[in-house]
């Protein structure tokens, strides 16, 4: 999971900690997607070896 941290609104500005946020965000997305295409490719993986594993007048 993305880690969030950065230097304090008093540093940065207003504009400055509403970037961060932003790159975060983006970031988080990205992992999100990732772990959604890896759950994808799992389920896949398993399909394949259920199928692999049956007669052929089951498949």
């Amino acid at each position: 999971m993305p880690k969030f941290s950065g230097l304090d609104p008093m540093f940065g500005g207003q504009s400055g900690e509403l970037r961060k946020v932003d790159d975060a965000q983006k970031e988080q997305e990205k992992w999100y997607q990732n772990q959604l295409d890896l759950l994808e490719q799992n389920r896949q993986h398993v399909l394949t070896l259920m199928m692999s594993g049956m007669p052929e007048s089951l498949n």
